[in-house]
């Protein structure tokens, strides 16, 4: 999967009568995780948890930092993939989590859908990775356990080589002048209890709102980066609770949704 994270230092105001309206630079700093799609399964939490990743990756800091803390504001721009789509009931649990987590103050997601999507920004960063990669010609998927059989470990360990060389040939790309960040699909994650998640949106609001199951982070060195670097907030929490906030039902409002954008603030 990749990502762009914008530059919203450069931009072109153009004032009006009555108005200013500015045009953010569509460049920044892209990334790439590579993944085996056939033992890595896209999955909303999947993308939850590289997000967390993401957060660690040394080379982001100063696209994610400001002052000492993490930035207040984020706003991510998909293009309504899997696991992404805003109207989704457990995207929107998802953005809430990342919220109350990372202890920002608000949190925006807004899809490219339908004849949108080509203009999403990161769409201009697979150009770059297209002309490294057809430079580079077919890449050998046998250079260990040549007659593996598929599904096994073996299979997995030789697509993992494979994958190796891919992540060094688009490492060689370059974007708006940056050099493209290439890394293997995390393994690590921060929360794993998706299915119980959707067990609970399944309930009924009366059911939901007498539920009393709770979730946690997982433990780990992923967990304990993330805490030490932005203040990670490891307690365990109601999954109504998220729901309440997800859904503006306490007395201020704390979301603006709609079919393609959806946005939770801590306020």
């Amino acid at each position: 999967m990749t990502h762009l994270f914008v530059d919203v230092n450069k931009y072109l105001d153009v004032e009006g009568q009555s108005s200013v309206e500015r045009t953010v630079v569509r460049s920044g700093v892209p990334i790439t995780y590579v993944y085996l799609a056939f033992f890595e399964r896209e999955t909303t939490f999947n993308a939850l948890n590289e997000f967390f990743n993401l957060c660690t990756v040394p080379q982001l800091d100063t696209q994610l930092r400001q002052g000492r803390s993490l930035k207040e504001n984020l706003s991510f721009i998909v293009d309504n993939g899997h696991g992404e789509d805003p109207d989704s009931p457990l995207t929107k649990m998802c953005l809430v989590r990342i919220l109350i987590s990372l202890k920002i103050q608000r949190i925006t997601q807004r899809s490219f859908a339908e004849y949108n999507s080509k203009r999403n920004f990161v769409e201009r960063v697979h150009a770059s990775e297209n002309m490294v990669l057809a430079q580079h010609g077919p890449f050998a998927s046998k250079q260990v356990h040549a007659n593996a059989r598929i599904g096994s470990p073996e299979h997995e360990e030789k697509m993992e080589k494979m994958a190796e060389n891919v992540v060094e040939c688009l490492k060689t790309a370059t974007f708006s002048e940056n050099q493209l960040i290439a890394i293997p699909g995390p393994k690590t994650k921060v929360f794993n209890d998706e299915e119980r998640l959707q067990e609970f949106l399944k309930l009924s609001e009366e059911k939901k709102a007498s539920c009393g199951w709770t979730y946690s982070p997982v433990k780990g060195t992923l967990m304990n980066e993330l805490k030490q670097l932005w203040g990670f907030n490891d307690k365990k929490r109601k999954y109504f609770d998220d729901y309440v906030l997800a859904n503006s039902m306490n007395v201020e409002k704390s979301s603006w949704l709609d079919k393609y954008s959806a946005t939770f603030s801590s306020t």
